[in-house]
């Protein structure tokens, strides 16, 4: 029972240390994308009882609720992100050893808990707003529960919530709903425990999926239409390179695809090990499981809607790389000849992936960040604080456009849709029923990516039924347009047409 108790005790600190490596890396506020800062948006209308929608006023669809409902008390706080993310990490550096106590002996366990929690993928999830490191929090937990024995019931039925609710914080978590059932199937070969997790797996994600047609008319709100047109080899390399990244190697290192192929490798073999064994231990075929969806699912995704396969998509691979890892080196632990040589790489690999995490938080304040006022055009803000309240506000940076001014609704227009942007450019009846309806005003930062040339080049059908005055510069960078219609006899009858908060 001591023994036990220390060994918990050291995992309990290695996790702690983990959350506290996050907070160090966001001592000066964590990171925010585009991404962030809609689910940002989301919680503080949810934390002002304004319904589950974003700085659009539309409801949210395209991001599930659980992470923006988790960060709602403090809604767009900074330091409620922080704790998140800490706690998110600790959680998860537990669970994982929780796996793998009964697995591998203590040290292998501990090892490879400093190797997930000091990673750089995980300092970089957990020190930026974005739901992966909660999404792998209920993934492990559903694990976790799923490893009791016996396997009861109302066990399968809480570890099925738990796989909804990985979902609900994660679209790309839609192989946890298969994992549960495959899980249970193995673990008990009963129909009842089966339907038992299966009823509030695909009933609770069902459940969301209807409320986005009745509000959106598609299940997961609008998406990029039209796949990557790549070849199969790109296709295979973009994620073995994201998982080099999220490993720790550099981008532009010669060595990142590489990196990412010797963990692919081990995730393989490890899954060969596991699955070798008889009989089949619930943990394995669970990990086996998300391990393949970690990768499918967004290699899916990119063929179908070009989404990106980045280093914080491939991320959750890590777990599994962990987990897998570390059966791997205990199994070959026991040979005497190879156990010393084993012992040694692994230190050696611990050491090199907990350097590249505390290296990334020490120059993680440093990096550039969607909040950052500067990023773009702190200038255009500044004329974007000046115009009047009732200005109906048109930009290709939405988000900044919220972040920094607070102004409602935001809606992102004259440019054209980019994959991977949370929102999409309002059509042309809507730019102009803006334009008609009141002042309006288009910010433009030239030096976003979706800038192109100007709006002029990026959409040229909007300038056939409304003009563009500049009304202010920002250091040749930002633009600031007055939007008016080119003919009033064009605009539809009726006043501005604001969409409708809808309370969720």
């Amino acid at each position: 029972m001591t023994l036990i108790r220390g060994r918990r005790a050291a995992a309990a600190a290695l996790a702690a240390a983990a959350g506290g490596l996050v907070l160090f890396a966001t001592r000066s506020d964590p990171r925010l994308s585009p991404d962030s800062i809609t689910y940002l948006a989301a919680a503080d209308h949810l934390r002002h009882g304004v319904g589950l929608s974003d700085f659009t006023r539309v409801p949210l669809t395209v991001f599930p609720p659980v992470y923006p409902m988790l960060l709602a008390p403090g809604g767009a706080s900074l330091l409620w992100v922080r704790i998140v993310g800490a706690v998110s990490m600790a959680i998860c550096c537990w669970l994982l050893f929780v796996l793998l106590e009964r697995r591998v002996s203590t040290s292998v366990a501990l090892g490879a808990v400093v190797a997930f929690g000091a990673s750089f993928g995980m300092v970089l999830t957990s020190s930026s707003t974005v739901s992966e490191p909660v999404c792998l929090a209920l993934c492990l937990a559903m694990l976790v529960v799923l490893a009791r024995e016996p396997l009861t019931t109302r066990a399968c039925a809480a570890a099925g919530a738990l796989a909804a609710l990985s979902f609900l914080t994660r679209y790309a978590a839609i192989g946890s709903l298969v994992t549960v059932v495959v899980v249970v199937a193995v673990s008990t070969r009963r129909w009842r425990p089966v339907v038992a997790a299966a009823v509030p797996a695909f009933g609770l994600s069902a459940a969301w999926l209807v409320r986005n047609l009745v509000v959106a008319g598609t299940p997961m709100g609008p998406r990029f239409a039209g796949g990557a047109n790549e070849t199969l080899r790109a296709i295979v390399e973009q994620p073995l390179r994201s998982v080099g990244i999220a490993a720790g190697v550099d981008e532009a290192s010669a060595h990142t695809l590489l990196v990412g192929v010797i963990v692919s490798v081990m995730v393989v073999a490890g899954s060969v090990v596991v699955l070798r064994a008889r009989p089949w231990q619930a943990v394995d075929v669970g990990m086996v499981c998300l391990a393949g969806a970690s990768v499918l699912v967004p290699v899916l995704a990119r063929i179908r809607t070009a989404s990106d396969v980045s280093p914080r998509v491939m991320t959750p691979l890590l777990v599994a790389a962990c987990y897998l890892g570390a059966v791997l080196v205990d199994r070959a632990l026991r040979h005497r000849r190879l156990g010393r040589g084993i012992a040694a790489a692994a230190a050696i690999t611990i050491a090199w992936t907990s350097w590249q995490g505390v290296a990334y938080a020490v120059r993680f304040p440093d990096l550039p960040s969607s909040g950052d006022r500067s990023l773009y055009s702190e200038g255009l803000y500044d004329h974007i604080d000046e115009l009047p309240a009732d200005t109906a506000i048109l930009t290709n940076n939405p988000w900044g456009v919220w972040w920094q001014s607070r102004r409602e609704p935001i809606e992102m227009g004259f440019t054209r849709p980019r994959v991977g942007n949370s929102h999409r450019p309002v059509e042309a009846d809507e730019v102009l029923r803006l334009a008609c309806a009141g002042p309006t005003a288009l910010a433009w930062f030239g030096s976003m990516r979706n800038a192109g040339k100007g709006p002029d080049e990026r959409r040229p059908d909007l300038l056939e039924i409304v003009s563009l005055d500049p009304i202010a510069t920002a250091g040749g960078k930002g633009v600031l347009y007055a939007v008016t219609p080119l003919d009033p006899a064009s605009c539809p009858v009726g006043g501005r047409g604001q969409r409708a908060m809808v309370d969720s």
